[in-house]
């Protein structure tokens, strides 16, 4: 027949319980093992309920490396923090990279096209958690200022898209000629191939009303100065048959224009 200890006289010797773990398996395999004080569960847990814990926001920003913020306050623990798969019913899992692309991989446009040499996109130099858009984006940082006409432009116009050989679509932005002829076709059939477009034109308009032409070799003085333009700076047609307006070379003699 059983006996209940007190009737037995049983003894117990003294049981430790200094730490959850005298009783409990630790949930988490050793994760929190070389925090402060050991994993303390009671940082997380309490003896009412096991879960929810009562690691929030602050916490996560004060006691972690990676604060959360923007879109990432919205996204439930469990998204990030994912059945680690060790065993059936394993716990969530805390030890995870940080970098955007250990999540957003397959969301990422760019390749590696702005990948370090460790091979990790450093996402967080133009875009933020709290808008992926980048509206803001100071593109004069890039070394192509975007002024005149060229502010108004879409971005895609300039950066296009490419399918990759996975099925992912990446944008360009890095490697792009940023001269002139590289999206706009000169008018001009050679004529100042030894000349920037700069040194005419600039990106608020392509005529120019404010041409100097005494940075030419021909002054334009007297009646000369009254003259339309086009009675000089005919407009002639390649071989090809596109018209072009004649711009150099040009004689300056009078009797080119005047006769004898």
């Amino acid at each position: 027949i059983a006996t209940t200890p007190l009737e037995s006289g049983a003894t117990f010797p003294a049981l430790a319980h200094d730490t959850c773990q005298s009783c409990h398996e630790d949930a988490h395999d050793g994760t929190f093992r070389d925090n402060p004080g050991g994993a303390d569960c009671a940082s997380c847990h309490d003896q009412d309920a096991f879960a929810p814990a009562h690691f929030d926001r602050e916490r996560h920003a004060t006691e972690t490396t990676f604060a959360l913020t923007g879109g990432h306050v919205a996204v439930p623990c469990g998204t990030c923090h994912t059945d680690s798969g060790r065993r059936e019913g394993a716990p969530p899992d805390f030890s995870i990279a940080q970098a955007c692309e250990s999540c957003h991989a397959d969301l990422n446009p760019h390749g590696d096209a702005f990948a370090d040499d460790a091979g990790v996109t450093a996402c967080g130099e133009c875009h933020s958690t709290a808008l992926w858009d980048l509206a803001a984006f100071d593109h004069a940082t890039t070394g192509f200022a975007l002024t005149g006409q060229h502010a108004a432009q879409d971005c895609a116009s300039c950066h296009t898209r490419e399918a990759l050989p996975d099925g992912r679509v990446r944008q360009q932005f890095r490697g792009l000629d940023a001269a002139c002829a590289s999206c706009h076709a000169s008018p001009h059939q050679d004529q100042f191939a030894d000349r920037s477009c700069a040194s005419c034109h600039d990106a608020v308009a392509f005529t120019l009303p404010a041409f100097d032409h005494e940075a030419t070799a021909f002054s334009l003085s007297g009646a000369h100065a009254a003259v339309p333009c086009a009675s000089c700076h005919a407009t002639e047609r390649a071989p090809d048959g596109t018209p072009f307006v004649r711009f150099r070379p040009l004689p300056t003699d009078c009797a080119s224009c005047h006769g004898s």
